[in-house]
């Protein structure tokens, strides 16, 4: 069998049965090893540079590469408007498309999501991905990837100095909607 250098998601799918053994692979594990290239480095520099920060608003450790999933949904996710596929093969598009780009395109994607990162935890805090559960009478906070999703992807799509403007009232509004809804 003759495997092209183009047949990224061939090259993924074969991976991928090749390691369902023992210790099944996450996605985004097989995505570093069948992506590697700028885009992947830029994704694990993210996660080397900020981990405490990370891990304030994401609530957890960096356990087999959670981390660099939500940073890659968050860019698939701002480049996709209409996603026709899986959520799993749009991530691995989008991680083929972009594996080798170039040195400026690469400080673009890590300043857009470093920008937009740190601005939720400005204006919402470090439960800004947090999702509330009334359980037998008090509210369980964790984070919540759905939540993550909707206020990463708003808040790269306004200005930053409007959403600065108007942080009060969006504080208010997200936490209203996540308490009570």
């Amino acid at each position: 069998i003759i495997i092209l250098k183009e047949s990224n998601s061939l090259k993924y799918d074969i991976f991928e049965r090749l390691n369902q053994g023992a210790v099944q692979l996450k996605p985004q594990e097989i995505r570093n090893c069948v992506y590697r290239g700028s885009f992947n480095t830029m994704l694990k520099e993210i996660v080397t540079d900020n981990e405490k920060e990370l891990s304030e608003l994401f609530k957890s450790e960096n356990k087999r590469m959670d981390y660099e999933e939500q940073i890659l949904k968050f860019f698939t996710m701002l480049s996709y408007r209409y996603i026709k596929t899986t959520f799993c093969k749009a991530m691995n598009n989008y991680m083929s498309i972009h594996n080798n780009d170039n040195e400026n395109e690469i400080k673009k994607q890590k300043k857009k999501f470093l920008e937009t990162f740190r601005l939720v935890k400005q204006v919402l805090g470090k439960e800004a991905f947090n999702s509330y559960n009334h359980t037998g009478g008090r509210v369980v906070r964790s984070f919540n990837s759905s939540i993550y999703d909707s206020i990463m992807v708003s808040f790269a799509s306004f200005r930053r100095q409007d959403i600065i403007n108007n942080a009060d009232e969006i504080k208010k509004a997200i936490e209203d909607i996540k308490y009570n809804n």
